[in-house]
């Protein structure tokens, strides 16, 4: 935010110079460098918010994929915990395609998804696949816009992961049933993360696009 309002402090100011610079003949090439400076110093600060803005698009445009790692809208939403993707080649099976995530030991090492596409009312279930050597326990964590941040109030799964693949499919019937004492809202989904507890060694996913059906 500092960068940008410094940015954007500076295309004010070429701004103002140009508009107290006299029109005088021989300053009409001064008024024009500032005119340029104010536009290149605006640009500059206000790309990151045109970034989002498309990204929100091209995730409105790619639903019902809720988590897609190999679209770019991906980066604005996904943040990472004590983990990254992993920088090799992607591999295919089963008409999925594997994106690799690294889990580094910590409390709660993973991933979540902030601002997803919020209803989900109208679909049946969420569905993904995940790789691993060994086998291991993730957890998937589903809230709404009315989460209390109580571990009650909302949806909490265990995933049990053998070694080789293991498809998942979650039924959005199950994830609305989640809290303990009112029904998850599937029209205002406000989250979703999957994550380890307790990592005393470094691990490796393979995860494939979340999406729903």
């Amino acid at each position: 935010d500092l960068v940008r309002n410094f940015y954007g402090v500076l295309a004010g100011l070429f701004f103002v110079a140009f508009l107290d610079i006299k029109n005088q003949p021989q300053l009409y090439r001064r008024k024009a460098l500032f005119v340029l400076f104010s536009i290149v110093f605006f640009m500059i600060g206000v790309t990151p918010l045109l970034k989002l803005s498309w990204h929100y698009i091209e995730r409105h445009n790619a639903f019902p994929v809720v988590v897609g790692f190999d679209r770019n809208w991906s980066s604005s939403f996904v943040q990472f915990k004590q983990s990254e993707i992993v920088v090799t080649p992607t591999f295919d099976k089963n008409n999925y395609t594997f994106h690799q995530v690294r889990f580094y030991p910590g409390k709660y090492p993973g991933f979540s998804i902030v601002e997803p596409e919020p209803d989900w009312s109208s679909y049946r279930s969420l569905r993904f696949s995940i790789y691993s050597k060994k086998a291991y326990q993730l957890t998937l964590r589903i809230h709404d816009d009315a989460h209390n941040l109580e571990y009650v109030d909302r949806f909490n799964k265990k995933l049990y992961i053998r070694s080789g693949f293991s498809e998942f499919i979650i039924l959005l019937d199950e994830v609305r049933l989640g809290p303990e004492s009112r029904e998850l809202d599937l029209a205002h989904i406000a989250g979703l993360a999957l994550f380890s507890s307790d990592l005393k060694t470094q691990m490796q996913f393979a995860f494939s696009n979340i999406y729903l059906e």
